[in-house]
């Protein structure tokens, strides 16, 4: 992309239990795609990873632990001809169970549709990160999306043309905190960021450690093509508590009670979801 799309957060979830997610990110394998980024090995030592509360700053972090996928599940990176497949799947689960869009009632019945947040979330696609997790039937059962984030992109507020006055408020919002959060002026030395974009779980194989392994994935990626820093836009409380399990770095929050349009607050999340929160991990 010529300029940086802000998209949706990601929608990570935990499992009843707390200790199992049910949504997630991911990739398989890179190719010729990063070839032309101009990226080059990186010869900084890993250091010991601070506390969530450390003030943020460019610190190397571990690789996530490596995992492997149950019994007779396999991943591939998602491909163009999988678009289809992707869209039917997140408009039966993400779509619906994200707090924004629930906030707004995006989606008034299950028979409804946004088609600019699908072609929103689809444009990410393409650049060729992202992974999706398959039964022995092909039947899909996760997806994560991925996303490249360069610093010579601009930012673009993407709600001055969109037509949908409801998924125009989630856009004007999510213009302003990744123009205000600013992850180029944390990581001044970083060219390239993989953001985290959108990462579902097919019910039946929750509590699986799908998660797990779809992050770990996304750490494969990025550190295939030497992407130092992976970027999560978090709108709800479980993917926040997520990026804290990583040792992640909160670097920008904004409480959905103080988001203010003329005076007016546009969006009443339910708990336990309060605020949406940039986070970091650094290798």
């Amino acid at each position: 992309m010529a300029v940086h799309q802000v998209c949706p957060a990601i929608n990570l979830k935990t499992h009843e239990d707390g200790n199992s997610f049910l949504s997630y990110t991911i990739g398989d394998s890179i190719g010729a795609k990063f070839s032309n980024l101009s990226l080059h090995p990186s010869s900084k030592v890993m250091s010991t990873p601070p506390a969530v509360s450390t003030p943020a700053s460019p610190t190397q972090r571990s690789v996530i632990t490596p995992c492997t996928l149950p019994e007779g599940l396999t991943s591939r990176m998602i491909l163009p001809s999988d678009a289809e497949k992707v869209l039917v799947f997140l408009r039966k689960r993400f779509f619906r169970d994200e707090p924004l869009n629930m906030a707004i009632q995006l989606l008034e019945d299950e028979n409804d549709t946004c088609k600019e947040l699908e072609e929103y979330c689809m444009k990410s696609i393409d650049e060729g990160v992202s992974t999706m997790i398959v039964d022995q039937d092909d039947n899909l059962v996760a997806v994560g999306l991925n996303g490249l984030n360069r610093k010579e992109d601009q930012v673009e507020d993407c709600s001055e043309s969109c037509e949908n006055p409801k998924f125009k408020k989630i856009l004007k919002l999510l213009y302003k905190v990744n123009n205000e959060s600013d992850i180029f002026g944390y990581c001044p030395d970083i060219d390239v960021v993989m953001d985290m974009k959108i990462i579902s779980v097919d019910e039946a194989y929750r509590g699986k450690g799908l998660a797990h392994y779809l992050l770990y994935k996304t750490n494969e990626i990025a550190r295939a093509a030497n992407i130092r820093v992976i970027r999560c836009e978090c709108s709800s409380a479980f993917s926040a508590k997520v990026m804290q399990k990583l040792d992640s770095t909160k670097i920008y929050t904004l409480k959905y009670e103080d988001y203010k349009v003329d005076g007016e607050k546009v969006f009443t999340v339910d708990p336990p979801h309060t605020e949406v929160g940039i986070y970091y991990y650094r290798y």
